[in-house]
C-alpha cells in the first residue's frame, strides 16, 4: 500500500490555497451543553381552554391534572376557571334557594288570606241561608 492509503484522513490541498475554518460559534444564552436542549420557550395561556374550563368544571378538572407538568401556566388558569365556575354556581344556588324559600313563603301567606277571606264569604252566605230557612220554617 502507498503513502497515499495511510493518509486517508488528510484532506488534499488544491493549488496552494489556504483552508480556512469557521471559529465555533457561541451556544445560545441558556443552552445547556450536557444533553442539548434550548431553554423552555415563554409558555402563553390558552384562554380557548380555561373559557371551556369555566364552561364544563370537569374538562378544567382534567386539564389541570394532565397539563401541570407540560403546560403549567395553561393548567392554573384552566383550574382557576373550573373553580371559579363551581364557586359561582354553589353563590346562585344559595341564592336561589333563599329567594325560592322567600316566594313560597309568601304564596303560603297569601294563599292563607284568601282561603280565611273565602271562608268568611262561606259562612256569611250559610248564615243567611241558614236565617232564610228558619224564617220560611216559623211562618
Amino acid at each position: 500500500m502507498s503513502e497515499e492509503n495511510n493518509n486517508q484522513y488528510e484532506v488534499p490541498q488544491q493549488d496552494n490555497q489556504q483552508q480556512y475554518y469557521q471559529p465555533p460559534q457561541q451556544p445560545p444564552q441558556g443552552f445547556n451543553q450536557f444533553n442539548g436542549n434550548m431553554p423552555p420557550q415563554e409558555e402563553k395561556v390558552n384562554v380557548g381552554l380555561a373559557i371551556v374550563s369555566f364552561l364544563i368544571p370537569v374538562v378544567g378538572l382534567v386539564l389541570y391534572l394532565t397539563q401541570k407538568q407540560e403546560k403549567p401556566k395553561t393548567a392554573k388558569a384552566c383550574g382557576k376557571a373550573a373553580l371559579a365556575c363551581v364557586i359561582i354556581s354553589f353563590v346562585f344556588g344559595i341564592i336561589s334557594g333563599v329567594a325560592s324559600f322567600f316566594f313560597a313563603s309568601k304564596a303560603v301567606e297569601e294563599s292563607g288570606e284568601l282561603d280565611s277571606a273565602y271562608s268568611q264569604l262561606y259562612d256569611d252566605l250559610l248564615n243567611e241561608y241558614s236565617d232564610e230557612l228558619t224564617e220560611s220554617a216559623a211562618e
